[in-house]
């Protein structure tokens, strides 16, 4: 066989056994009928409460079984497992914001915004002279 022809062999590529998809369907069937029940549960704390953690719990653990079985990164080299974890590190920072934002709304810390109807109570929008920003006329120098 010349160097240009194409070998059948495939060396060094898993080929995954049928009884691991098999093994991770029936997990993750399981783990949907988890969640099913799960939201029939009335979790302490309310939405935002422990229900939303089981929740969250029970979907990280269906996305590890499709990318680690489904996907073949528990069979893929290092280089892909690093990637894979840098995934999972970027879809943490995308949640960690929105959930920082929904929670501070509690912390009644204000926005630019929560002075609407209260004008010039809200320090955000004052200058140094105590003068209310919103609406005003620029200063001439």
């Amino acid at each position: 066989m010349s160097e240009n022809e194409h070998a059948d062999d495939h060396a060094g590529h898993f080929i995954v056994p049928p009884k691991y998809y098999i093994i991770n369907a029936v997990v993750i069937a399981i783990l949907m009928f988890l969640t099913i029940a799960a939201s029939e549960v009335t979790f302490p704390g309310g939405v935002n409460g422990v229900g939303y953690w089981v929740a969250l719990l029970i979907a990280i653990l269906k996305a590890a079984c499709i990318v680690s079985i489904f996907m073949g990164v528990k069979w893929n080299t290092p280089l892909v497992k690093v990637f894979a974890l840098g995934v999972v590190g970027w879809l943490i920072i995308l949640f960690t914001f929105p959930m920082i934002d929904i929670a501070s709304a509690k912390w009644e810390l204000g926005t630019p915004y929560s002075d609407i109807g209260h004008e010039g109570e809200n320090t955000l929008f004052m200058d140094d002279d105590a003068e209310l920003l919103v609406d005003a006329e620029p200063k001439a120098d």
